[in-house]
């Protein structure tokens, strides 16, 4: 029920309608309630595109009554679609649960990007996979790896960074390969 709420407030808002990619359908889900139930104080989400998603993971946020996301693409446009979207579903809230940057994550990530829970788009194309090293999170993180889908494409990005996780001490918990999520866990 809830999803359907936000959906439809999502179609009315944005009538062009971005959200009938269905194999994300299934994400938006989990991840909101992998946030509701980890509770993370600090999100990071590199690869924001059209914000669909990151529109699920501050909603969880905010009904956990605690927690920001900061969301990160290479693409200006991304940014400010994704902007518009938040501004438009949550602005009206007292708190502000999100911030939404174009930056050069090379340089963001020499400083280390401080999170408890992180969710990275392993696209091929994107530069996100090789940030997993630069991640600084504590004991019980969580990290998702989006388009995780195993071709020969999307194979090459994801292997290294489930590598680089591995050797941070993460799990891999959870594989769906129907929906193009891994869920790693830092035990």
């Amino acid at each position: 029920m809830h999803r359907e709420k936000v959906f439809n407030e999502l179609r009315r808002k944005f009538p062009h309608d971005v959200l009938k990619r269905e194999s994300s359908e299934g994400i938006f889900d989990f991840l909101h309630g992998l946030i509701r139930l980890r509770r993370p104080d600090h999100v990071v989400e590199m690869g924001c595109f059209h914000g669909e998603t990151t529109a699920f993971m501050v909603q969880a946020l905010y009904q956990n009554e605690r927690g920001v996301l900061s969301a990160y693409d290479v693409l200006e446009s991304a940014c400010d679609h994704t902007e518009t979207l938040l501004e438009n579903l949550f602005g009206d809230e007292d708190e502000r649960r999100f911030l939404v940057d174009k930056k050069d994550l090379t340089k963001v990530s020499d400083e280390g990007i401080q999170c408890d829970f992180a969710f990275i788009d392993v696209d091929p194309k994107s530069l996100y996979p090789q940030m997993v090293r630069k991640l600084q999170m504590p004991k019980e993180a969580t990290v998702c790896l989006h388009d995780t889908f195993l071709d020969n494409v999307s194979t090459a990005s994801i292997a290294p960074a489930l590598e680089m996780l591995t050797k941070l001490g993460f799990k891999t918990i959870n594989m769906k390969q129907e929906r193009g999520l891994a869920v790693c866990v830092r035990s």
